[in-house]
């Protein structure tokens, strides 16, 4: 194994220990007000993140709370890197400016440019080429 590696798979264990810790509950009403719940699945697919489950797929309506699971997953572990596919320019935009209003490091993905370090990669789905994926899913939450 490369330095490099062992380097950031000591990394990756530290943020996956330290999600692990998270009170996820308290971390919630934190970022989104004192009277904030979770909603349908989000708990649950949070947990999964908090377990190291990877890949995980969730599929939640419009306005069901998707955007929450991946913020508030890099708001409790920053370091990781979850990469979010969007299905319009605007929402990508959109989640951009959340992001950064709750504090969480975000870029737009541009190939030209790729990112360097931030939490969370936005792209649009004619940037990603996977063969099996759908439009709007989560590919990966890395703790």
């Amino acid at each position: 194994m490369a330095p490099f590696e062992s380097e950031a798979e000591e990394a990756r264990m530290h943020r996956w220990k330290r999600l692990q810790s998270t009170k996820i509950e308290d971390e919630l009403k934190q970022v989104m007000g004192v009277n904030s719940q979770f909603r349908g699945v989000q708990k649950s697919a949070i947990e999964a993140v908090m377990k190291g489950i990877s890949p995980i797929v969730v599929v939640i309506a419009t306005g069901g709370g998707k955007s929450l699971l991946f913020m508030l997953s890099a708001w409790c572990s920053p370091g990781g890197t979850s990469i979010v596919v969007v299905p319009l320019i605007a929402l990508r935009q959109d989640m951009k400016q959340r992001c950064e209003g709750m504090g969480i490091t975000c870029a737009e993905w541009n190939s030209r440019r790729p990112p360097d370090t931030v939490n969370v990669v936005l792209g649009t789905d004619h940037l990603w080429r996977v063969p099996y994926m759908m439009t709007g899913m989560l590919l990966e939450m890395a703790p």
